[in-house]
């Protein structure tokens, strides 16, 4: 997608379950759209040396990627990957009508006041609560199998 279609989405294009108002978020390396249900990450066509978004193939593919990756301790938010369409009358997300330009990744809308900054702005997230995200992070990564055994003292020769 290019910066033109992007706006031209947010504004007047076709977002499945948003009748109310959009926002987009833009960072370094994705466009992301909040409507009054849902979420849309959009990866921006960039290459980095540390990321390839370059292509709609390897926007595809990550899209799925991070999908299934959090989806492993946010499964109550990450939905799917859809495609983003445009045709002459509109560009939309997802359907089958006009060319496929790109995908995004869809997700539930979190409520902003239930974010844990804010929770701790207001003092309204107890030592429980802590305790509870805490375990349940150290509980995945004892869980998590290593993909490769690395010496970490060899880390400083490389």
């Amino acid at each position: 997608m290019t910066t033109e279609q992007i706006n031209k989405l947010v504004s007047e294009g076709v977002v499945p379950g948003e009748g109310g108002q959009r926002e987009l978020i833009e960072t370094h390396i994705s466009w992301v759209i909040l409507g009054d249900e849902y979420v849309y990450k959009i990866k921006k066509p960039i290459q980095y040396s540390f990321l390839d978004f370059s292509s709609l193939e390897l926007r595809k593919f990550y899209c799925e990627r991070e999908l299934e990756l959090n989806k492993r301790l946010a499964a109550n938010v990450y939905i799917a990957v859809v495609p983003i369409r445009e045709s002459q009358q509109n560009i939309s997300i997802g359907g089958n009508e006009g060319t496929l330009i790109d995908y995004a990744v869809k997700m539930h809308k979190l409520k902003v006041e239930r974010r844990m900054d804010k929770l701790l702005g207001k003092k309204e997230a107890v030592t429980v609560d802590i305790k509870k995200l805490a375990e349940r992070i150290a509980t995945f990564h004892k869980a998590a199998t290593a993909i490769y055994h690395k010496d970490l003292s060899a880390i400083r020769e490389e």
